[in-house]
């Protein structure tokens, strides 16, 4: 047994030593790339496409300058998309002196975009030198009105500024069309497609109209259309857009239009109409919205983070905000948690048919083993920071999302977690009802102070909901405030007992240049307590307590004192381990065993500075109660040391070592060493290596091992991707985002980015926390965050993107993962550019597997897409596209991991048969300008696909699709035309074709009168005999276009 004993710690030695050297290793490894990722020679393309060399600039490259000041000239601009403020700023040295030296800027903005010379094109942000401690810079106004929060950063200062963008009372416009049939419109070619040939129960009229303008001081943007939704596509669910317009796979994806153009959605709706009223901070609206108003800065607890489609007003008198909302046909509701695996996706969400739009997507950060203590949340941006797959419900970002990372400022190791809200068809729709009245008594300031009520209803048929809360922010100077919180909710399930709860926050911060500063909080939600719309996950039933205070007793010295007092006593989530029960998890986490337990920290400790070098200390005393099991109640003290060294202008070294003094490691206080090395490559982006060895406790000895490239939280993604990402006379900012994916961090020259990273977690993370046992799992649904673990394995991803070429936008990159439960690689390839003057290119492949926990069985997917576009714009008499689409499982669900006998126990035999395997689909479409007066149009696509009918059975099947059109002029009023369709295809011997021929006089330029005939045919040999109908029409058309005027 001694024998035994001893080679077990031997081996265990053996692979601590060797993490170790990898760990090393990867230290030098950061250092080797150093040498070759260094800052780019700053360099700015100007407005005539010509590089702006600034060899005339020293420029510090780590400044420790002590005031940077920030202010804009015009406090308040329109919203007009195009009206430019003046951005200006100075900054001087540690005593007021004026700067030797020219010093590097980097400006973000949460509105409206900055125009004008980029003198970083390659790192993040809009980079802008000062020259004798003064900078400018010129920021463009959005389309829509609100505050903008301008911040710029230069080392380790920052200051902020802001810019009010009111309603711009835009010029008076009108356009659209109307269409009215006389004749059967059965036949009629035009109708809907669902309705040819199969009946005609639609209105024999279409309108389709946008107008705005303003009325007195009163901007109306108005939409109709009679026939279909605003928001309407190919997919059959019909988009919620709140705030956000992502690209979809039914929107254009060949948005190259060679004149730099861009699109601005002004009207989003999901029904027939949009309608808004809007002065200032005043508005009225029917259409979608999102619920902002309802998630201010005092609100966690009661936000809700979602969209809605309805009514909503506000009106603010004085310092007094009145807010309510009718939303309708609201679908049922979902908030999912999911548990990373170091890669990019795909990651599936619990439901399918998600409503594009509604989801709110955000990473959040937790202390690892303290479900509940979440540290960071953050939110990110649909079709720039990640995609959604709304049929499958599937996620997949642009960057690859790490299982832990480490606290730059306590060197805590955080738990990153997936969190997605959404609405999926639910198969009935509800109503809500919401109002929220807040008093500003702070003015508009960067640091606000507000009061505000909050109530919302919802009524879904059997199933109701109601959430009641009141929060107050107040504001303590410029860094310090208040936060506190109640809420209350009531919710009654359709089949189970009526659940009720209350939660409250309050919390307090000191910051800013004071002596003292620090925090204190105390956060409580009761079991009964629910609200899945909210910013941040929690657990029902926790009470938390916590104080950190820090006393900056000298320059060089700092005294602190922390603690923190966690009660759990509710429900832990219960344990699922059939398929079919956590492929399939409700609306709510399942019920599991009872908690009943305490955890309590209180500590002080030491920080001095040694030169440039820190060194801290710290003594804490743990305890843990459970007092359902007394046998696990614990006491321990521990001990922590931390050296942070500087290797030179760039280069840091840490290392950590947190030992336990007395007592036994836990998996609640365990063990703790660390070692990293950082490299600063440009402003914002660190590349880091760490190494961390954890043991004690149920987990034993774990390690966790990364290299990544970090970009500092402050960074604005959106003003990043709006003024680095543009292809001259093509792609604008958010398309080249969306279409090319370019997010890399590391620049390695002016037109070179890459990104690598590297993760490993030898062995899971499943442990018995205070709030309930981990467990693997695809998904937790709700807010609790107690079930959760980590998978342990191995990842890494390099990635390189080209940018700033002319013309011509590539990037590629390639992530692994493996562990227990699977492969996972991921695999992204996409370029676009202008061969000449006439020709565009466009291609991407993709590859991914799902990466959600316990789902490792299911087979990768896969989508190659090329696309070719002719335009010559000196002629524009060939216009022609080409695309080829090849897709490898394009239809695989989570489900399909279930056996039949699961299958049918579920009732989703047809969710789980029927699966697209392949589908490879050809199409091209072309307008030819013959002559002036002649014109035609052809499109012709073939798909050919392979089905799974069973895991054993499949099936082939082709289906083609044909239109051609020619037009005519005669004379400056006549015309003549005639249109074919045809779709064929072979599953079920299905031959549909349509034609129409019409002659029509223009009896103004703006309406139309035709004449003519148009019909067309059904077979369909499987199921009937088919039909055909026919007949002669006419038909009345009307463009409007400017139709009316304001003095």
């Amino acid at each position: 047994m001694a024998r035994r004993i001893a080679r077990f710690h031997t081996v265990e030695t053996l692979s601590f030593i060797r993490t170790w050297v990898a760990a090393l290793w990867l230290a030098i490894a950061v250092m080797a790339t150093a040498l070759v990722v260094s800052t780019p020679a700053l360099a700015s393309e100007s407005e005539t496409g010509g590089v702006t060399p600034a060899s005339s600039a020293t420029v510090d490259p780590a400044p420790s300058y002590a005031t940077l000041r920030l202010d804009s000239v015009a406090a308040s601009v329109p919203a007009d998309g195009v009206g430019l403020v003046t951005i200006s700023g100075t900054i001087a040295g540690v005593h007021g002196e004026p700067l030797d030296r020219d010093a590097d800027i980097m400006l973000t903005t949460s509105l409206g975009s900055f125009a004008g010379a980029d003198f970083g094109p390659a790192a993040l942000g809009f980079h802008v030198i000062a020259r004798h401690g003064a900078f400018q810079a010129v920021l463009r106004a959005p389309t829509v009105s609100g505050m903008a929060i301008v911040n710029a950063y230069s080392g380790k200062v920052a200051a902020q500024t802001l810019v009010r963008f009111t309603t711009a009372l835009r010029p008076n416009i009108a356009a659209g069309a109307l269409d009215l049939h006389l004749g059967p419109k059965v036949s009629n070619f035009y109708a809907p497609f669902d309705h040819f040939l199969t009946n005609g129960s639609y209105a024999p009229y279409q309108l389709t109209a946008f107008t705005q303008g303003a009325i007195g001081q009163t901007q109306l943007t108005a939409a109709l259309d009679n026939q279909a939704p605003i928001n309407g596509d190919c997919s059959g669910l019909t988009p919620i857009y709140g705030s956000t317009h992502e690209l979809t796979a039914c929107r254009p994806k060949y948005p190259i239009y060679g004149d730099s153009s861009d699109a601005v959605h002004l009207a989003n709706s999901s029904d027939n109409v949009y309608v808004r009223l809007e002065h200032n901070r005043d508005f009225v609206q029917w259409g979608d919205y999102d619920t902002s108003e309802f998630a201010s800065l005092g609100q966690t607890y009661a936000a809700l983070m979602t969209s809605f489609h309805g009514a909503k007003a506000n009106y603010g008198f004085g310092k007094l905000d009145l807010t309510g909302l009718y939303a309708t046909n609201m679908q049922a509701f979902q908030r999912d948690i999911i548990a990373p695996d170091g890669t990019s996706g795909a990651y599936y969400l619990s439901r399918r048919l998600v409503v594009p739009g509604s989801q709110s997507v955000s990473l959040e950060l937790e202390k690892l083993d303290r479900p509940g203590t979440e540290v960071s949340v953050k939110r990110l941006v649909p079709g720039v920071d990640y995609d959604l797959n709304p049929i499958s419900g599937s996620l997949l970002f642009r960057q690859p999302i790490e299982r832990t990372l480490i606290d730059p400022k306590s060197g805590v190791t955080l738990v990153q977690h997936i969190v997605a809200s959404y609405q999926y068809d639910g198969g009935q729709g509800a109503d809500g009802i919401g109002g929220r009245l807040q008093y500003n008594w702070s003015g508009v300031k960067l640091n606000p102070s507000a009061f505000g009520i909050s109530s919302f209803n919802e009524n879904m048929g059997a199933r109701k909901y109601a959430l009641h809360s009141a929060d107050i922010a107040v504001a303590q100077g410029a860094d310090s405030r208040l936060l506190a919180e109640y809420a209350h909710s009531h919710l009654l399930p359709e089949a189970s007992a009526a659940m009720s709860g209350d939660a409250y926050r309050v919390e307090e911060h000191i910051g800013g240049r004071s002596r003292f500063v620090g925090d204190a909080y105390v956060t409580h939600s009761d079991a009964g307590f629910a609200n899945d719309a909210t910013s941040q996950s929690f657990v029902p039933g926790q009470t938390r307590y916590a104080l950190n205070t820090d006393d900056r007793a000298s320059e060089r010295t700092t005294l602190s004192l922390f603690g923190s007092l966690e009660r759990d006593r509710g429900t832990a989530p219960a344990v699922l381990t059939s398929p079919v029960d956590y492929l399939n998890p409700g609306t709510s986490t399942p019920p599991g065993s009872q908690v009943d337990t305490r955890l309590g920290t209180i500590g002080a400790s030491l920080e001095e500075k040694l030169g440039a070098a820190s060194l801290r200390l710290a003594l804490s005393a743990n305890s843990y109660s459970n007092y359902l099991q007394p046998s696990l109640n614990t006491n321990s003290t521990q001990g922590l040391a931390r050296v942070l060294a500087p290797l030179g202008p760039r280069f840091s070294a840490l290392g950590e070592v947190d030992s336990t003094l007395s007592g036994p490691s836990t998996a609640l206080y365990p063990g703790r060493e660390a070692l990293g090395v950082s490299y600063k490559v440009a402003e914002g982006v660190l590349l880091g290596a760490t190494m961390q060895a954890l043991h004690g406790g149920s987990f034993g000895d774990r390690h966790f091992t990364s290299l990544d490239a970090v970009v500092d939280r402050h960074l604005d993604k959106f003003t990043e991707l709006t003024t680095k990402y543009s292809l001259v006379n093509g792609m604008g900012g958010f398309t080249a985002q969306q279409e090319i994916g370019l997010n890399s961090r590391l620049p390695i020259s002016k037109h070179v980015r890459a990104d690598i990273g590297y993760e490993n977690a030898t062995g899971s993370l499943f442990n018995l926390t205070a709030a309930g046992l981990q467990f693997a799992q695809p998904y937790a649904v709700s807010t609790n965050t107690a079930g959760l673990g980590i998978t342990g394995g191995t990842s890494y991803h390099v990635g390189a993107e080209l940018i700033g070429v002319k013309d011509f936008l590539a990037s590629a990159r390639l992530e692994q993962s493996a562990s227990s439960y699977g492969t996972n690689t991921v695999v992204h390839v996409s370029a676009a550019g202008i061969i000449n003057v006439a020709n565009k290119l466009l291609a991407s492949y993709d590859r991914e597997a799902a990466a959600n926990q316990l789902l490792g069985g299911m087979p990768p997917s896969s989508e190659l897409n090329v696309g070719f576009a002719l335009r010559d714009p000196r002629a524009d008499n060939h216009n022609w596209l080409l695309s080829y689409q090849f897709q490898d499982n394009p239809g695989l669900l989570p489900t399909q991991l279930l056996t039949p006998g699961q299958i049918v126990q579920q009732n989703q035999l047809l969710a789980n048969r029927n699966i697209v395997a392949q589908a490879a689909t050809v199409s091209i479409e072309g307008i030819e300008g013959v002559s002036p007066r002649f014109e035609l149009y052809g499109k012709f696509a073939t798909r050919n696909q392979r089905t799974q009918v069973s895991p054993a059975v499949t099936s082939g099947s082709t289906i083609q699709f044909l239109q051609a059109r020619a037009r005519y002029l005669i004379g400056q009023r006549y015309d003549v035309s005639g249109e074919l369709r045809q779709i064929l295809s072979n599953s079920g011997g299905f031959h549909e074709s349509g034609f129409v021929w019409q002659a029509g006089y223009l009896t103004s330029p703006e309406t139309r009168a035709a004449l003519g005939f148009s019909g067309g045919k059904i077979d369909q040999t499987v199921f009937d005999s088919g039909r055909e109908h026919n007949g002669v029409f006419l038909d009345f058309t009307m463009r409007i276009h400017q139709l009316w005027r304001h003095d």
